[in-house]
């Protein structure tokens, strides 16, 4: 008895597709099956309206995932824009990093402690913020600050800390702790490496990369340094202004973009 030939299947059965737990579909898809005539006009537009709610929906979602994030970075003291802690905490951490300098060992709690033989703090400033912001956009000048923080997370340690200035700064400080004697010569090498390597970033602004640079200056604390915490942070900001002089700006900026052309 001789086979029947395959039933040719119905349009329904040739473009079948679950809107809702399909995540292939897109306007491409339905415009192809429009053009096969594998869906009609009114099955088209139906699908469209839903994949657009669909789309809708998943946007909506996300921002509020986003938002969630941002509260909850907030909660913890953390940074929105940079991920590094907000300036709030920086006071306390520095007067306990200070008091840990200073701690006396006896005998009985030698060991308690880690030797802590001094602390550098760190004062970094963006360079052209406002540039960013105004001749570029407020999105480009965040990217900026968020390369300065990648940057100085890729040239610290865990137990290093950074805390963005307020909202809307472009001053990051850095508190580093040294646990060894360091010679003089060897002083500044923990800074230039940290200072280098955030002169190293860029951010990509339409397509092209762009130099990210910033200034930066740094202030020592050794055993038995007895100073107000203001202090510390305006001798820290006094050392960077040396970093901030036109000429000095613009050759670090030169440097820069020179570094970012031969690496094309």
């Amino acid at each position: 008895m001789q086979e029947k030939p395959p039933r040719a299947p119905k349009k329904s059965e040739t473009f079948s597709y679950d809107m809702d737990h399909s995540d292939k579909i897109n306007l491409e898809v339905l415009d192809e099956a429009f053009e096969k005539k594998e869906i009609n006009e009114t099955e088209y537009n139906h699908l469209i309206r839903k994949l657009l709610q669909k789309r809708e929906h998943t946007e909506l979602h996300l921002s509020e995932i986003a938002r969630t994030l941002s509260d909850e970075k907030d909660h913890l003291g953390i940074d929105a824009v940079t991920g590094l802690r907000k300036h709030e905490e920086l006071e306390k951490y520095l007067s306990d990093q200070i008091q840990e300098l200073n701690f006396i060992p006896t005998e009985e709690n030698k060991g308690r402690h880690p030797p802590l033989q001094a602390i550098m703090v760190i004062s970094v400033d963006l360079d052209n913020l406002r540039k960013w912001n105004n001749e570029i956009s407020q999105t480009a000048g965040s990217k900026a600050l968020r390369c300065i923080a990648d940057k100085i997370r890729q040239a610290t340690r865990d137990q290093d800390f950074a805390f963005r200035r307020g909202d809307t700064s472009d001053e990051i400080i850095i508190i580093l702790r040294i646990e060894k004697d360091l010679k003089e010569e060897d002083i500044e090498k923990p800074f230039t490496h940290i200072k280098e390597t955030i002169n190293s970033g860029y951010v990509v602004v339409d397509g092209k990369k762009k130099a990210v640079t910033a200034a930066a200056g740094y202030i020592l604390l050794r055993k038995g340094t007895e100073i107000d915490l203001k202090k510390v942070l305006e001798e820290a900001d006094k050392n960077e202004l040396r970093d901030k002089d036109p000429e000095v700006k613009m050759q670090r900026i030169r440097d820069a973009e020179a570094r970012l052309h031969l690496e094309g």
